[in-house]
């Protein structure tokens, strides 16, 4: 597969013009995974102030079988921050369109800015501001079907092997 990101450019339109720029970027989309025959994810993100509801990747990505969500649990958690909405929720609500998952976490905003993608680790599980992904995991397991898990943690001298090894291990033994 191929993963992308929706975009909205410069400015902020209004949710009528960013549901019309969707619309048009995932018919595009959709038309190049056909001719590929290539099945394209669309990262869930949700920084736009007005397109970022899991109702309107929904709407967008009707009627396109070959157009899945990634959802990054990093990123739905600063999603969660920022629009004061429920992560579990919106996985519940995406899950029949989640082809795959970045994994990574990060406790703040300020935390993101400084050391990027904190790995996924049992010991920060859903603690101190760190989304619980062992529940994101278990809300969109009951979907069955497959989906590929992609480890993206941000690599530094702050990391610790053994400890990306561990989250790493942890996961597998989740899913």
């Amino acid at each position: 597969f191929v993963l992308t990101h929706l975009t909205h450019g410069s400015g902020k339109p209004t949710l009528e013009q960013a549901e019309s720029l969707a619309a048009s970027s995932i018919e595009s989309i959709a038309q190049i995974s056909e001719s590929f025959n290539m099945p394209i994810h669309i990262e869930y993100l949700g920084y736009h102030p007005s397109f970022h509801l899991p109702e309107n990747f929904k709407c967008a990505l009707e009627g396109y079988p070959n157009l899945g969500i990634c959802l990054d649990t990093g990123h739905l958690n600063r999603w969660s921050q920022i629009h004061n909405l429920d992560p579990y929720r919106a996985a519940r609500e995406l899950s029949p369109f989640i082809k795959s998952v970045h994994l990574w976490n990060a406790s703040s905003n300020l935390e993101y800015r400084h050391y990027g993608h904190v790995p996924v680790h049992h010991s920060i599980d859903g603690i101190n501001g760190y989304i619980n992904v062992e529940r994101i995991l278990r809300t969109i397991t009951p979907t069955r079907h497959p989906v590929t898990m992609i480890f993206e943690p941000s690599i530094h001298h702050r990391v610790e092997e053994a400890f990306i090894t561990e989250g790493m291990l942890w996961i597998r033994r989740l899913w």
